[in-house]
């Protein structure tokens, strides 16, 4: 257990890193056609403490040459967004659901960002990437988020959201990464419907508080390759043996839940898994399978 912390504490702290060091310098561009868009991005700005801000570089400037820290503008539309690390307070913004052409949304690690996940912004059917991971949110996924069916990025790690998943996300078929763990509230059970994100490599649902069982539907999410699903104490049921099918798996983790039964011989077919953690789950039985 205790190396399981250790590695736990070691994967933030890398995925932090990476963070700071991705984002530390970030592309802006001047806001000449943007201008008409300026008044929702300041509405924020105000209500956001802009006196603690780390960087707020041309924020309010009426001069469209000058851009302004973070923001994208191409042509006459905002396109991205990106305050992550910039000791960002307040609340999201729900007249931000009026940047429809927006394609990047970075609001991480921003501690103090707080409220709820706005529905509204469903009307984001550009969006590609969302980053709001390491805030204060809360409050529950909306489902009305099933809109933004360009969505390939989603993270929401790491904050105070609850409620459940929500199945309406299976409309979100373009899913690559999705990384919604280490969210003590978050509970309910794993969708079967989500099994249409067959696009998804990265399925990260740890540190929850998820129940219910294992859906066999999910064996069509072929193109998964890191499946952690560990450290949700009462998600149990069987290991399906329909996942055999998940061929590009390359890490599953499964520890310390309430998983049952045996290990599928069929898991023999998933030829590129190097890591397969089942431990901490007292409920296996049986024998190892011979093939």
């Amino acid at each position: 257990m205790w190396s399981y912390l250790l590695m736990s504490s070691f994967v933030r702290t890398l995925l932090i890193a990476s963070v700071v060091v991705l984002y530390a310098s970030k592309a802006t561009t001047p806001m000449c056609g943007c201008m008409d868009q300026a008044n929702v991005l300041m509405d924020f700005y105000h209500s956001s403490n802009p006196a603690g801000w780390t960087h707020s570089d041309g924020w309010g400037s009426t001069n469209c040459s000058i851009p302004w820290y973070g923001v994208t503008c191409d042509g006459a539309s905002i396109i991205k967004i990106d305050l992550s690390s910039n000791n960002v307070a307040g609340t999201l913004p729900l007249s931000w659901s009026s940047l429809i052409h927006i394609v990047g949304l970075y609001l991480n690690d921003n501690p103090t960002l707080s409220g709820s996940l706005p529905p509204e912004w469903s009307s984001m059917s550009q969006l590609t990437t969302l980053y709001i991971f390491l805030t204060n949110v809360s409050g529950i996924l909306p489902s009305a988020w099933s809109n933004m069916t360009q969505l390939q990025h989603l993270n929401v790690c790491w904050t105070n959201i609850s409620g459940t998943l929500p199945s309406s996300f299976s409309n979100m078929t373009r899913m690559v990464y999705l990384q919604l763990n280490s969210n003590p509230l978050l509970s309910g059970t794993l969708p079967p419907e989500w099994s249409s994100m067959s696009n998804v490599v990265t399925m990260n649902l740890y540190e929850n508080n998820l129940s219910g069982t294992l859906p066999s539907s999910w064996s069509n999410m072929t193109n998964v390759m890191y499946l952690q699903l560990q450290s949700n104490p009462i998600l149990g049921g069987s290991l399906p043996s329909a996942w055999s099918s998940m061929s590009s798996v390359v890490t599953m983790n499964i520890l310390a839940t309430n998983v049952s039964g045996t290990l599928p011989a069929s898991w023999s077919k998933m030829t590129k898994l190097s890591h397969l953690q089942l431990c901490n789950n007292p409920l296996l039985s049986g024998t190892l399978p011979t093939t």
